[in-house]
């Protein structure tokens, strides 16, 4: 398609986002061809020129050289008599009329109020690349009788140099009176100051559209609404996917939220709801999971199966008092005195959860490894699997599970385990001094690498301990100085307790000296507690 383009237009798309950019874009592929004559250029030339200093990270001339070198220039009479209000826009319908073009793109007022000149159509930007129009469309019985009748918001795009359409919304709810609303806002869309000689208009905010749309669309690529299916119970899910994503909260604030979002409309939920509904619906959740997950780990590895699973656990805690999985356990959260439930959490080799379990509170990590064993092998059907846990998921009962089903794995030993390795000479020390290595042990391989983030986060750990020891003894040698008569042996007592309790007496130890308190540090305990940090590895 041939079209004559406006310089504010062209600068526009040049500089900013939007559709004059939009239609920079249909040209740079093919779509289009910009036609234009030598005064034309020359105006394009002049205002770029000084738009250029405002934008120095913006080559403009190697630009407009492209643009002009791949465009139609053609020689174009001037027009005997002026037709546009502003005579320096005269140049672009005289430009059209030279060339036989249809076709002029304009943002600028004078030249809109033109369109239809000698058969030239003068769009917008907006109006050239995506219309928004409301159409009717009628089912009719086979007596010619209208049996439905559907009301949809449309919008048309080109592609590939053809023009396309699509629905935006299905207003077959609306009454007429607010479908000729809408017709009539969308037929004075680029000026919008004609609707002020209407009378007795009232104003309302309308539902927020935006943020549930964007939502709801990236929960159709990813396949969420597929995996949970079209009916009420699983439009619901959805919202409560999309109000969670949109502002977190409880199950009534997501029913607040959809009074003020278009969640409604956008999945064709007709059927109002309560909180009570939603929490019916999570039971109606955990009676589908399974299902649910099958169906998202089709959709995403419908080619390959993945071969690396990732798992971790970790563990909530509960207030109130009908808590059905809660009990005592270690709490990650540290809050004492709450009871808990633990939760799995299985990923594919990208970090994309595939499917979560709640254990019971007082549940060990490594005794929820063999489920996810028989998940990956028989739910997702995989035979290639290395599933990788930290160092306290994987005990000898997990791993002959493992070698039972055929897996593998890939953890993180413990400190003991590194003593015994180095005792018994699988491994020295000075292999650390290379970036990457790996030895092998009874058809175990393990991988030796420097950490020396980790590194560092532990010395200043053991930094942070002392300081904090030291500060107790120098409180302690004040008030055994202030207070003649107190024991040196209780103040000992307290210091040595937090010592204990900071897990370092291995290497620091306070003594007393008369009345007063000293912190010896046991050289050797230290010098083999850096030299084994110092060489952090995994296998």
């Amino acid at each position: 398609m041939r079209v004559v383009i406006d310089t504010n237009v062209l600068i526009s798309g040049i500089f900013f986002s939007g559709s004059p950019s939009e239609i920079l874009k249909a040209w740079r592929r093919g779509e289009i061809q910009f036609v234009l004559s030598s005064e034309i250029a020359d105006e394009y030339v002049r205002v770029a020129k000084i738009l250029a200093n405002d934008f120095p990270g913006i080559e403009i001339n190697s630009i407009l050289t492209l643009i002009l070198t791949n465009s139609e220039i053609i020689q174009a009479p001037a027009i005997p008599h002026q037709v546009c209000e502003d005579p320096d826009d005269d140049m672009f319908l005289a430009c059209a009329l030279a060339s036989e073009c249809k076709v002029i793109i304009s943002g600028d007022k004078h030249l809109l109020k033109l369109a239809g000149y000698r058969s030239i159509d003068i769009l917008t930007p907006r109006m050239f690349y995506v219309d928004m129009y409301i159409t009717e469309v009628l089912t009719k019985t086979k007596k010619g009788l209208v049996s439905h009748r559907c009301v949809l918001l449309r919008e048309s795009f080109r592609k590939d140099g053809k023009i396309n359409s699509r629905t935006i919304a299905n207003l077959t709810h609306c009454n007429p009176a607010e479908v000729a609303a809408m017709r009539l806002a969308l037929q004075h869309k680029d000026d919008l100051t004609v609707l002020e000689s209407l009378k007795e208009i009232d104003v309302e905010q309308g539902l927020s559209v935006g943020a549930a749309w964007l939502v709801y669309q990236v929960a159709r690529e990813i396949g969420i609404e597929t995996a949970l299916g079209k009916d009420r119970a699983g439009k619901l899910a959805l919202w409560q996917v999309m109000a969670r994503v949109i502002n977190q909260g409880s199950r009534l604030s997501a029913v607040r939220l959809a009074q003020v979002h278009a969640g409604c409309d956008i999945l064709g939920l007709r059927e109002g709801f309560n909180e009570d509904d939603l929490y019916d619906n999570l039971g109606w959740l955990a009676e589908n999971q399974s299902q649910i997950e099958e169906r998202l780990f089709l959709k995403r590895c419908s080619g390959k199966k993945p071969e690396l699973f990732l798992y971790d656990v970790t563990s909530s805690y509960f207030e109130g008092e009908c808590k059905e999985l809660s009990d005592w356990g270690y709490n990650r959260d540290k809050k004492s005195g709450k009871k808990q439930v633990v939760l799995g959490l299985l990923c594919d080799e990208s970090g994309d959860p595939l499917c979560i379990q709640v254990y019971r509170g007082n549940t060990l990590d490594f005794d929820t490894f063999d489920g996810q064993i028989k998940k990956v092998a028989a739910k997702f059907g995989c035979q290639r699997v290395t599933l990788v846990g930290d160092r306290g998921m994987l005990k000898s009962g997990q791993i002959t599970a493992l070698g039972e089903a055929k897996f593998r794995y890939i953890t993180a030993i413990t400190k003991p385990q590194i003593e015994k390795l180095l005792r018994e000479g699988v491994f020295q020390m000075e292999l650390f001094d290379q970036p990457l290595c790996e030895v092998e042990q009874v058809g175990i391989p393990y991988v030796l690498r420097r950490n020396p983030e980790r590194v560092k986060e532990i010395v200043d750990m053991r930094r942070g301990k002392k300081r904090s020891i030291e500060k107790l003894r120098e409180q302690a040698n004040r008030y055994l100085t202030e207070h003649p008569r107190a024991r040196a042996a209780t103040q000992l007592k307290k210091v040595a307790m937090k010592l204990e309790q900071l897990k370092v007496c291995g290497w620091l130890r306070v003594i007393a000296e008369g009345k007063k308190l000293e912190l010896k540090e046991d050289d050797t305990a230290l010098m083999s507690f850096l030299r084994l940090i110092d060489h952090p590895f995994s296998g």
